[in-house]
């Protein structure tokens, strides 16, 4: 069933368009919750941290697949609003750290899952040459992310310890404490992480890659810098580390709203694709 995201009511659209990925993403997280769960609470500490280290090692796999996908559909997208079918058919033809990280994760996925939905709207209607209804799309879908970022942020901050006790047992008390600290500080920051994401949906929508690939590199770098700087400089130790991860959000988000402020899918014609 095809979905016309160019003419409707914009909250609507997007919401009913973004409900069925995220109950898709919350059945995935939930499964990478679990397996943390079983690891910790039933075999050890040393079997959720062996889970924890080859999760990154997944995820370059994982952004890879996601990635592709986040192209194909921002190309479809626009192929679609501009009532290109034939080559649409073309196009789709071609185309404590570990407990703590996976809950972390599980909400920057929510957040993700809503920018991907309005990258689609975003070219859909660039597609129709419905340039105004971008920054209509951009200020729905910055509500829609904080009213999904604010249950994360409730739980994750007023229950960390119960959470982290989901992938330990009451034994691992130090391991629960320094997850807990993990998501006290960066949880407050999700609503900044939601504004970036939807920023950058809107970015990759209107295929402004250059934009989002430099604020999604200011992040990681800064990120990695950081947590040397503060974790190893100021002696902060992996308190540093978890204190890295807002001041990269943040900036990184000044960034993403800045380029999208610049509105540089104004510059380029769709009629082209």
């Amino acid at each position: 069933m095809n979905t016309d995201l160019t003419t409707g009511n914009t909250s609507r659209l997007l919401w009913a368009f973004s409900i069925p990925m995220l109950i898709s993403v919350a059945f995935q997280q939930f499964y990478n919750i679990a397996d943390s769960i079983i690891a910790g609470r039933f075999i050890g500490e040393q079997a959720l941290a062996a889970v924890g280290a080859s999760y990154p090692i997944t995820m370059i796999f994982m952004a890879v697949a996601i990635g592709s996908s986040i192209g194909c559909t921002v190309v479809v997208s626009q192929l679609f609003g501009s009532k290109h079918y034939a080559m649409l058919k073309t196009a789709v033809g071609t185309i404590c750290y570990s407990g703590a990280i996976k809950l972390n994760t599980f909400g920057i996925t929510c957040m993700t899952t809503l920018s991907n939905g309005l990258s689609s709207f975003t070219a859909q209607n660039l597609g129709a040459g419905k340039k105004d209804r971008v920054q209509e799309g951009f200020r729905a879908g910055a509500k829609m992310g904080i009213l999904v970022s604010l249950p994360f942020v409730l739980v994750y901050f007023f229950f960390s310890e119960a959470a982290m006790g989901l992938f330990m047992k009451s034994e691992s008390a130090e391991a629960i404490a320094a997850g807990a600290m993990f998501l006290k500080i960066v949880t407050p920051f999700y609503f900044v992480v939601s504004t970036k994401v939807m920023c950058d949906g809107v970015l990759r929508g209107g295929s402004a890659m250059l934009y989002f690939m430099t604020t999604t590199f200011t992040d990681l770098v800064l990120r990695v810098v950081l947590a040397f700087v503060f974790a190893i400089g100021f002696g902060l130790g992996s308190t540093g580390i978890w204190l890295s991860w807002p001041f990269g959000w943040s900036i990184s988000c000044i960034l993403s709203y800045v380029f999208y402020r610049k509105k540089p899918w104004e510059k380029r014609s769709y009629d082209t694709l």
